[in-house]
């Protein structure tokens, strides 16, 4: 299921903070589809098989941490303000976008004196692509 896009960036820091106060109870969960229960045009209702979760706080002990020689992989930190749209612990969440056509957002995790790079997501009308690892 595709979040909401809203309309203003204003909106986006707000649902952000609403979202924000449970990130480190949060985790990511990879599924199979086994099979459709209902369907319509619109939605469906399916049956999925869980096969691993990863919680949020967890990703730096499951990915051991790279760096990335070219950085073009990644958007240019400058895109992104230098302060934290939020933090809470040691998260740090970092997002742009431009007229909420399409933007982009970092997840970093402070561990010691290190940032790592444990999530990240660029999105348009036409895609949203997620990573998941540990860049430092």
């Amino acid at each position: 299921m595709r979040r909401p896009r809203p309309r203003s960036g204003t909106g986006y820091k707000a649902i952000s903070r609403l979202l924000w106060a449970n990130i480190g109870s949060s985790a990511l969960i990879k599924v199979r589809f086994t099979r459709i229960l209902a369907r319509t045009d619109d939605n469906a209702w399916v049956e999925v098989l869980i096969e691993d979760v990863i919680p949020v706080g967890e990703i730096c002990d499951r990915f051991p941490a790279q760096t990335i020689d070219d950085k073009e992989r990644l958007p240019d930190w400058d895109m992104f303000s230098e302060h934290p749209d939020c933090t809470q612990g040691e998260f740090s969440l970092y997002s742009w976008n431009a007229q909420s056509d399409v933007g982009g957002w970092y997840l970093v995790q402070t561990v010691g004196s290190r940032k790592h790079i444990i999530l990240y997501d660029e999105w348009s009308f036409h895609y949203d692509n997620v990573y998941c690892g540990n860049i430092v």
